[in-house]
């Protein structure tokens, strides 16, 4: 990444580096080097912007991600909280791109990410991972990612109520009537360990920031499909599938050229005995926008859905 800032065309710069905050002595997950982690803090003070990349620590004996790699915690390993915390209490602004294969948390009550200006999710980002995201980072591109899954505030959210696909229409995190309730109207019961922490997903599934802002505008649900395939039989095929389609306007009304994921999600009445489901989404498009201008997609509905 070092290597692809310093190279990126027209940009009037410069780069410090501070390569691994473990020394042979002080191994990866045992904790952090108190001389490496001064000139840490001494580099972010002296620069405009901080860049930390934090996430897994690679291997399994360590309590890394990966097969036998299960872990009691999620919160970042190593010194790594330590190292953010230092660093974002002194640096101008704070940028932190994680290289991750599953959701970290940053301390009690994620107090971590009181100072970061801005959290990158790079899961495992590949041989191009220098290029794609210095190209972020100089906003050539924007964001568009959505995430997949709900993002837990603390491991002790694996697997319960603040996962959409878990919560149920009816029971307990309705029927007890107490706890937080989020914008969708979902209730959540708060946690007996904890006055400050939040029950809701620190992250919701299809969260996702950019630099620009969107506008949704004229929904209209027709009957019917656009029926495509590559030749009339596959196209009738496909329109006889499709059961609806919900069409919307979008205006980037930001200053930069950006694109936006639309989502479509289904409710089923809290009637019917068999929807176990608070919601699930069914359809999503991509939509690239110039500053200013509009279009409407259109997302199918399939009747399986």
């Amino acid at each position: 990444l070092a290597q692809a800032l310093r190279a990126m065309p027209g940009a009037n710069h410069s780069i410090e580096w501070a390569p691994g905050m473990a020394s042979a002595a002080n191994a990866p997950g045992t904790g952090q080097d108190a001389t490496a982690l001064a000139d840490a803090v001494a580099l972010a003070n002296r620069s405009d912007v901080a860049i930390l990349i934090l996430g897994d620590i690679e291997g399994q004996s360590n309590g890394g991600c990966g097969e036998w790699g299960d872990r009691d915690s999620l919160d970042l390993q190593g010194g790594q909280l330590a190292l953010l915390n230092a660093v974002s209490t002194v640096a101008k602004k704070t940028i932190v791109i994680l290289v991750h294969g599953r959701p970290q948390t940053f301390g009690a009550g994620n107090s971590g990410l009181d100072g970061v200006d801005a959290l990158f999710a790079a899961w495992r980002p590949g041989e191009e991972f220098g290029n794609a995201m210095t190209r972020l980072l100089f906003g050539h591109v924007s964001p568009s990612g959505k995430l997949a899954q709900s993002w837990p505030r603390s491991v002790g959210q694996v697997g319960g109520g603040a996962n959409p696909w878990l919560q149920r229409v009816r029971g307990k995190w309705l029927a007890n009537a107490k706890g937080a309730i989020d914008p969708d109207g979902r209730r959540y019961d708060d946690y007996l360990s904890s006055a400050t922490q939040s029950p809701t997903p620190l992250f919701y599934f299809g969260h996702g920031l950019s630099y620009s802002k969107f506008t949704y505008d004229k929904l209209v649900v027709t009957k019917g499909g656009r029926g495509q395939g590559e030749d009339e039989h596959e196209r009738e095929r496909a329109a006889a599938a499709v059961l609806w389609t919900a069409h919307v306007t979008l205006t980037n009304v930001g200053a930069v050229a950006a694109t936006e994921v639309v989502q479509v999600y289904i409710q089923d009445p809290a009637g019917l005995p068999f929807v176990p489901f608070w919601k699930r989404l069914v359809g999503f498009g991509r939509v690239e926008l110039a500053p200013g201008e509009s279009k409407m997609l259109g997302v199918d509905l399939l009747r399986e859905d």
